[in-house]
């Protein structure tokens, strides 16, 4: 007989920034301030001065946090209605995670 574990609906972006951000829960909480404010408005790609200060970071910090969520597939740079390029979320999310676990089979075997 095999056991099946049933999906658990109630995961939520906190499970999300807990695989990414495993090592401090400070960086992972100012990963969810950051997706909190590109998915209500965004932020503009050279306002990174302006986000370091806000959530009194480090300049190290800010692209630390950005790179991760943005080679994961989480954020991208897109251009707002003005032309300027702005953080937002990206669709492609899905797309990377199974592109990953491709990656990872293929590895593995």
């Amino acid at each position: 007989m095999e056991f099946r574990r049933q999906p658990n609906y109630n995961m939520g972006l906190e499970d999300i920034l807990k695989a990414i951000f495993w090592k401090k829960v400070e960086t992972r909480s100012v990963a969810r301030k950051i997706l909190q404010k590109i998915k209500k408005e965004g932020i503009p790609r050279d306002a990174y001065e302006r986000v370091q200060k806000d959530l009194d970071i480090s300049q190290s910090q800010y692209y630390s946090i950005m790179n991760r969520l943005h080679a994961l597939g989480l954020i991208s740079v897109q251009k707002d209605e003005d032309g300027f390029k702005v953080w937002k979320l990206s669709e492609i999310f899905p797309k990377q995670l199974e592109r990953l676990a491709t990656i990872y089979r293929t590895w593995k075997d």
